[in-house]
């Protein structure tokens, strides 16, 4: 088995949302190493976490497989309904 970028992209699991929110949240975390300065003007205290390309990207993971994964709230209340029924019967 092959662990190159090009066999993760055609697993079947990985679908193109994911890959997008793979590829922008390594984009934001190479900010901080190809312009240092690019976080200049934002205060003292979030330049721990601008300043990081792994925190960023981290964050940046974080916060696009929420949007890329959110459900509506009928999709929400079905799926806590099932949940319960599937715990009722157990």
């Amino acid at each position: 088995m092959n662990a190159s970028g090009s066999s993760v992209a055609k697993s079947p699991v990985i679908c193109r949302c994911r890959s997008a929110g793979v590829a922008i949240a390594i984009g934001f975390g190479l900010i901080p190493i190809v312009s240092p300065n690019f976080f200049r003007v934002f205060p003292d205290v979030l330049k721990p976490v601008f300043g990081d390309g792994i925190i960023l990207t981290s964050i940046a993971a974080v916060l696009l497989n929420a949007f890329f994964n959110r459900t509506s709230s009928e999709q929400a209340e079905a799926d806590t309904l099932l949940a319960a029924q599937a715990a009722e019967h157990i």
